[in-house]
């Protein structure tokens, strides 16, 4: 959502909920059940989380609230047999005919290098001390005016 934010000019057909995040996507879609009662939902993912996504919590009862919208990102193909566990775990899903960009979540979280991540996720990053790799990681900084700098938090 926070690059939704950064959109310039405004969209008016998209409209940002902050107070239904949580950090657990079955939380997130909980409450936006509660705020939506009749809605069916699709959880869109890069293809970089299908391996990771059996393990996430409560991920059988994720995969009976929503479909699933993978995103081909370069670089992480999209395995038969990872498809075939969410199947098993119950998802209903589907590969989006198009390709994701080529950074990921998964990357950062591999390699913590702060030039994969677009600067309001990078704020977002550090504020909320997502990824442990950031324990001691140099952070680049922009300052208006003048070029990025890096220092260690």
């Amino acid at each position: 959502w926070l690059l939704i934010e950064a959109i310039d000019p405004p969209r008016q057909n998209i409209q940002l909920y902050p107070e239904l995040t949580h950090p657990r996507a079955i939380e997130t879609v909980r409450r936006a059940q509660n705020h939506w009662h009749e809605a069916d939902f699709t959880l869109i993912i890069g293809s970089d989380l299908l391996p990771q996504l059996p393990r996430w919590e409560r991920v059988e009862e994720l995969m009976q609230q929503v479909k699933l919208l993978v995103i081909p990102r370069p670089n992480y193909g999209v395995k038969e047999a990872d498809l075939a566990t969410l199947r098993n775990l119950g998802a209903e899903l589907a590969i989006a005919d198009i390709s994701g960009l080529p950074v990921s979540s998964t990357d950062y979280r591999e390699t913590c290098d702060s030039e994969l991540l677009a600067p309001p996720i990078e704020e977002y990053v550090y504020r909320e001390k997502l990824y442990a790799c950031q324990n001691g990681a140099p952070r680049k900084l922009t300052v208006s005016g003048h070029s990025p700098t890096s220092r260690s938090e």
